[in-house]
């Protein structure tokens, strides 16, 4: 044991050590006055004269000792002030190993899986934002997964405290991870809360894919990539990935922050509605289970989202919803390739869809100028055009080519993006057979943008305008950038096919915001939102309560809530509200006695 680490040993016996980083040294210890196993930090007795090294490991000290969250490593002591002669910490002993070390033996897959490990993290960060303190250096090395399964996101040493009060910057210096940086830390600019938000895309990406966004030969080009945005689309990398992941991942790395998501407790409502949609109902249970024996807990899963997705497929076919249909049978086809039943519901599909083109390429032949063109654009069994995400590409391909090799759609490399809006990449198919002609790139098709509600858009960001119900233009034949915006959502950013002789219909399907929720009423009240715990009313002052605008799996613009509080066995009436989409509503609930 160093010399100089014998200051501690009035009240801390040093064991071992366990770990040492640029500034510090961690040794397992026991607090001889409490009797339990804890882990001192200590800085490194040559930067201990250093008054820069002092302020970076007191800021950590005084960041982490605010926090208290279940997902955030707990500091129980600490001295480093300026009449410390070596500075330390402590804080709880975490028995296990860090997200870097699991996620490179285990593959989260599926990636539902890396879905509930971002919303704990997300829950911390959470916490720690509205503490005033952003981390700044969240990576894979810097969570811990303890023996039980539990998530402990720690290493708050180069944390910003963001307080009005106090404004402690580590300026002058690129400190934290180059793969997992924000660019605006790149850039020098001040670090916010939504920096941590990229950082959280960067660990959500490399979870669900074992690949990081941004690489390159060297720290230059590994930073130059994230300042452009340039990134491979997540599910281009794992086909796996669902579409409201890779959406909510593609959220998080937008290149502005200003067009980032922008609080961690969006993504928690994002993620949360991700994983209610999965039919997962104790994330925390499952996740933890999943650590403690990962071989057993991923097929349990693997096997109850194919049959979640499977009757959903079913059922959506029934209703005559053909393509929500289609999505789910992809998402059954991306999680089991071999799944002969979905295999041939989908070749039934497509033998459907090529009879009816058939029909209408006999209609063409014998129709005569505008009456049959009327009775083209009016039969009714025209073929209905598809958004079709990489996975229902591959769900289509899968059905027709028993092979599990990917189609080319989802192996190719798509066009560079915008270095401000790395796009999804979503191709427009009909469900009729693809010509073989290679069209002429200077032929102008007309083409039609359908959103559910109203929306700004931007084709290869040339300004298109608002649109409801609809807009209708033109452009090249070809691949074609399109970005749609509303207030209330999310961006939507992906890549159109216009084709010769096509349909060219496109509906866009924006994701709602959460609304937000205030509860004034007795303090230490519980909130239940339709009969579930969201919290207390006073936390709610803090942290308004995140409520997903998602009704049975689907995006809603408004849905109705049903809120009440308890206390102390008294309760308040039921309060029905309707909600909507990025709103924030303050509700008084005032406890009535039985």
């Amino acid at each position: 044991m160093p010399p100089e680490v014998r200051q501690l040993a009035a009240r801390y016996q040093l064991l071992e050590e366990v770990g040492q980083g640029g500034m510090s040294r961690v040794y397992r210890a026991i607090d001889s006055t409490l009797q339990r196993e804890v882990a001192v930090k200590v800085l490194l007795p040559h930067l201990a004269p250093k008054a820069d090294a002092r302020r970076r490991f007191d800021r950590e000290a005084r960041a982490v000792a605010r926090l208290r969250h279940p997902n955030i490593l707990e500091i129980f002591d600490y001295a480093a002030g300026d009449d410390t002669e070596l500075p330390f910490i402590v804080t709880e002993f975490i028995r296990g190993e860090t997200l870097r070390v699991f996620a490179e033996r285990v593959r989260f897959l599926p990636t539902e899986l890396a879905a509930m490990c971002g919303l704990f993290i997300a829950k911390a960060l959470a916490h720690a934002h509205a503490a005033g303190v952003v981390h700044r250096d969240l990576k894979p090395e810097n969570v811990m997964v303890r023996a039980d399964g539990t998530l402990k996101l720690m290493d708050f040493g180069i944390a910003t405290l963001i307080d009005r009060d106090e404004r402690m910057t580590a300026t002058g210096s690129l400190l934290g991870s180059p793969a997992h940086m924000a660019p605006e830390i790149i850039e020098g600019k001040e670090a916010d809360t939504r920096s941590d938000l990229f950082s959280l895309g960067t660990l959500l990406y490399w979870l669900a894919t074992g690949k990081l966004p941004f690489e390159g030969s060297n720290a230059g080009a590994l930073l130059k990539r994230i300042l452009d945005g340039d990134y491979r689309p997540a599910q281009l990398s794992e086909p796996a990935i669902s579409d409201g992941l890779a959406a909510v991942i593609d959220g998080l790395l937008m290149r502005d922050p200003a067009r980032r998501v922008q609080s961690a407790d969006a993504v928690v409502a994002q993620l949360s509605a991700l994983i209610d949609d999965a039919g997962i109902e104790d994330p925390s249970t499952a996740l933890a289970a999943f650590f403690v024996d990962p071989a057993t807990q991923a097929v349990t899963l693997r096997s109850r989202l194919v049959s979640r997705f499977t009757e959903r497929g079913e059922r959506e076919l029934k209703a005559g919803r053909t393509a929500t249909a289609l999505a789910a049978f992809g998402r059954v086809l991306a999680l089991d390739p071999q799944n002969a039943p979905v295999r041939a519901r989908l070749s039934q599909v497509r033998k459907r869809a090529r009879l009816r083109r058939r029909l209408l390429e006999t209609l063409a032949v014998v129709a005569i100028g505008g009456l049959g063109f009327s009775l083209f654009q009016h039969w009714p069994w025209a073929p209905e055009v598809i958004v079709a995400t990489p996975v229902l590409s591959a769900a289509v391909h899968l059905a027709e080519n028993p092979s599990p090799t990917p189609p080319p759609a989802l192996t190719s490399t798509p066009a560079k993006p915008d270095p401000d809006t790395p796009p999804q990449v979503v191709h427009a198919v009909s469900r009729a057979p693809a010509s073989h002609a290679t069209p002429s790139p200077a032929v102008l098709v007309p083409f039609e943008l359908k959103p559910r509600t109203y929306a700004h858009f931007w084709l290869d960001e040339r300004d298109l305008g608002d649109s409801l119900p609809k807009y209708v233009g033109q452009a090249k034949a070809g691949p074609h950038h399109l970005r749609a915006e509303h207030p209330c959502c999310a961006p939507l950013v992906k890549t159109i096919e216009l084709e010769v002789g096509k349909p060219n219909h496109f509906p866009i399907e924006l994701v709602p915001l959460p609304a937000s929720v205030i509860i004034t009423s007795a303090p230490g009240a519980q909130v239940l939102l339709d009969g579930k715990p969201a919290g207390t009313a006073e936390a709610s002052q803090r942290t308004p309560i995140q409520v997903p605008m998602i009704v049975d799996g689907r995006p809603v613009m408004e849905r109705q809530i049903v809120l009440r509080v308890e206390k102390d066995g008294h309760r308040s009436e039921e309060s029905t509200q309707r909600l909507h989409a990025h709103t924030r509503y303050d509700f008084e609930l005032p406890i009535r006695a039985e």
